[in-house]
């Protein structure tokens, strides 16, 4: 899809096999050895930055063989989408998939305190500075800044229920996980930690908090997991108005 546009790969290094759904799935062969590139060089640009892994970061499995959580291959996805559309990745996302669920607010966060957005909050942690980040590269793994409220709005659109009609077809949903009856997706860099999740096929809900817990991320991020479920399970009757 992207050609040569950051350089040609390496003859035999597979990098060649790469597919969309690689980098969609998580298969695309790379890992994050020795680092997670995009918390890496935080000084150097996007197209450098992927210029960088395709003529040096070997690939660790062939492309599709194995999973391997990869923010990096999201960032790939990204610039499939900017050579695709010919907009800004920020920009057809607002146009085409934020501007219909109702969401005006989200967009592409700042790196540093200064350039915090209104009604933005503020990040903590002890262990790691939260602005020493290249937020703006991040844009297509872990760049938008988002309300819990708006992040729920997103939710009600790829639910696979009829009461507001999805942004795409349930068929295209199916095979990922949003077609399970149960999922949760975490996240967290630092001063962040966030949950998506969709309960009993039947329950959406968002958590955001302003900080993590930097030596097991997991340890904040499953105590609210756990709460929120338990409190949502044992409502009888929930109100029938539309908050949107």
């Amino acid at each position: 899809m992207l050609g040569n546009d950051y350089g040609a790969p390496p003859v035999g290094s597979n990098k060649d096999q790469i597919t969309v759904k690689h980098l969609l799935d998580h298969t695309s062969g790379w890992i994050n050895s020795p680092t997670d590139p995009m918390f890496s060089a935080t000084n150097i640009t996007q197209a450098q930055l992927i210029t960088d892994l395709l003529a040096n970061r070997a690939l660790t499995t062939v492309p599709g063989a194995t999973s391997y959580y990869l923010n990096f291959g999201y960032s790939v996805l990204g610039r499939v989408i900017e050579k695709v559309t010919g907009m800004t990745y920020e920009n057809y996302v607002k146009t085409n998939i934020l501007a219909p669920c109702g969401i005006t607010q989200m967009r592409i966060g700042g790196s540093t305190l200064a350039e915090r957005l209104p009604k933005e909050v503020k990040y903590y942690q002890s262990e790691f500075n939260p602005y020493s980040m290249n937020i703006q590269r991040m844009d297509s793994h872990g760049g938008w800044v988002a309300s819990a409220t708006d992040l729920a709005r997103l939710m009600v659109k790829i639910d696979r229920q009829s009461v507001k009609t999805d942004l795409i077809s349930g068929s295209l949903l199916l095979p990922t996980y949003f077609g399970y009856t149960n999922w949760y997706h975490t996240g967290s860099i630092s001063g962040t930690s966030t949950i998506l999740s969709r309960l009993n096929n039947n329950y959406s809900f968002v958590i955001l908090a302003n900080t993590r817990t930097e030596s097991n991320p997991n340890t904040i991020l499953d105590d609210l997991y756990n709460t929120m479920s338990t409190q949502i399970l044992a409502v009888g009757t929930w109100p029938t108005t539309d908050l949107f």
